[in-house]
């Protein structure tokens, strides 16, 4: 049972990390668009 907790720890652990890289981009994209716009 300890390695099935694990391996879900894992799992929702890089389903965590992966959507924060999305955001942080999303991010990014909006933050350089409103630069352009504001220059």
């Amino acid at each position: 049972m300890e390695n099935s907790f694990f391996n879900n720890s894992i799992q929702i652990n890089t389903k965590h990390k992966i959507s924060i890289i999305h955001f942080d981009s999303t991010i990014l994209k909006c933050g350089n668009s409103y630069k352009i716009e504001q220059d």
